[in-house]
């Protein structure tokens, strides 16, 4: 089993808002989180990309994926939770609260080309 866990969060500037959105989510508040709360290894933003796999409309337009010590995510969570929305990490007014954050385990192994033939027949 892996070490980590995996936060997604799925959300959208508010109506106008991107610049500004964008600016505070990038420069502010990952380095907020990856600065004040212990256990979160890294976090990576995307945009959605110019290809899909299906046709608009999408719901959400970047997603932020944090890697988090699976030992530490209780604290991780409770922290972010008792920080958010404070002085020390404020949430933009252009963040769309209309958002979803989950944490996901891995399933699987991370697989690659080279690994995926002996991981499908069970000898990886």
């Amino acid at each position: 089993m892996s070490d980590l866990v995996y936060f997604l969060v799925l959300s959208n500037p508010t109506e106008g808002g991107a610049e500004e959105y964008n600016r505070w989510y990038s420069r502010r508040h990952i380095t907020d989180v990856l600065l004040q709360v212990e256990g979160v290894r890294s976090v990576q933003r995307f945009g959605l990309g110019e290809h899909q796999r299906r046709k608009p409309p999408y719901a959400f337009q970047f997603m932020a994926l944090y890697e988090v010590e699976r030992d530490a995510a209780e604290h991780v969570f409770a922290e972010l939770e008792k920080r958010s929305g404070t002085e020390v990490m404020p949430i933009s007014d252009t963040f769309d609260r209309n958002h979803i954050a989950l944490v996901f385990d891995p399933v699987t192994p991370k697989l690659t080309p080279a690994t995926a033939a002996a991981y499908a027949l069970g000898t990886d």
